[in-house]
């Protein structure tokens, strides 16, 4: 515990700043989420129809993380509106935002990273897919994810 305050204390701007950023960021994709457009989309209204559960996935399994984080949240709440059907999206579409700052971090610095992962995150593709509930976010997600791991892999690649 006194090692987290004095990494905390001593990193004091890194995290003012860091916090800064995921909340405009938080900010930026959950902002009327549920009430933007008038109602729930064809497509939508298709998604939050489908049967999920344990034989949907099991016989269905291509869109994994999507459809089990979607069933936990029909498993909890009894009406799902516009904002409850979207959040999933929104949650892989931050996950992506960060993994793409992260590769590009590590690939090109700080100030790459900034204005990169800025005009990813207010890119017109950015901000349908991670606010729509379809299956297309996993799309979004699958190159920023992969390139993290291969990242994260290569900086520890001389350990077993």
């Amino acid at each position: 515990m006194k090692k987290r305050r004095t990494i905390l204390t001593k990193n004091r701007l890194k995290v003012a700043v860091l916090f800064v950023v995921c909340a405009a960021l938080l900010s930026l994709v959950l902002y009327r989420l549920g009430t933007l457009t008038q109602g729930i989309s064809i497509g939508e209204l298709s998604v939050q129809k489908t049967p999920i559960g344990w034989a949907g996935i099991y016989n269905n399994p291509f869109y994994l993380p999507l459809d089990v984080t979607r069933s936990v949240i029909f498993f909890l709440f009894d009406s799902v509106g516009a904002l409850l059907l979207r959040s999933p999206n929104a949650f892989f579409g931050l996950i992506s935002v960060l993994c793409f700052a992260y590769v590009v971090k590590r690939w090109h610095g700080t100030r790459t990273a900034i204005f990169g992962t800025v005009l990813y995150a207010t890119s017109a593709w950015f901000l349908h897919v991670s606010r729509l509930a379809s299956n297309d976010v996993l799309y979004l997600l699958a190159i920023p994810l992969l390139l993290t791991t291969a990242v994260a892999l290569h900086r520890h690649s001389n350990k077993a």
